[in-house]
């Protein structure tokens, strides 16, 4: 089945890393925009499945940690609009991304460390948790038992990516609507 998943995700899955990659997670702006982008995804998908499962306890977990530390940089008063979903996700499609992304995070705490910025520094409640590690191996056995049902695991896993691309889409947009002007350059 995780076959499977990679195999019918890699393009999009591709495609959201390849663009986030573009981030700087030592600068502040980029930071920002990073967590921005995660809040506005996990709080669709909070809107999306906000049952009191594992996963939608996760899910509102991460959203509060991502929350605080955006509150952190000064950055909490972001505009989120929730992004529209599929009417049903399959709670493995959604598991595979975010714990996917849980399994990638020491890179991007390598990446964040290095900020010599402290307001940065001090915004890594996100990228220091161990919330999914329980999660994600229940998951992973779980992926391996539902092989009836991946189609629709992997379509949720596809919408689920596509969510994080919108919303990096989004947070940059917003991010570069409030940016402070630099000042009259000489010429």
């Amino acid at each position: 089945m995780r076959a499977l998943l990679k195999t019918g995700t890699r393009q999009i899955h591709g495609r959201v890393d390849d663009a986030f990659s573009t981030l700087n997670l030592a600068d502040y702006h980029d930071y920002s925009v990073f967590l921005n982008a995660h809040f506005r995804a996990y709080s669709a998908l909070c809107h999306h499945h906000p049952d009191q499962t594992p996963l939608g306890d996760a899910l509102r977990d991460l959203r509060c940690l991502l929350a605080r530390d955006l509150q952190s940089l000064g950055a909490a008063n972001t505009i989120v609009q929730t992004q529209k979903m599929p009417s049903t996700l399959h709670p493995l499609g959604i598991g595979y991304v975010i714990g996917g992304s849980h399994f990638g995070k020491r890179v991007l705490q390598k990446r964040w460390s290095k900020s010599t910025d402290t307001r940065v520094l001090h915004a890594g409640r996100y990228l220091d948790t161990h919330l999914l590690k329980e999660l994600c191996m229940t998951m992973l056995v779980a992926l391996n038992a539902e092989q009836n049902e991946a189609p629709a695991i992997v379509e949720s896993a596809t919408a689920t990516f596509a969510l994080f691309f919108k919303s990096l889409t989004h947070a940059k947009a917003a991010s570069t609507k409030h940016l402070e002007p630099t000042g009259n350059q000489a010429a």
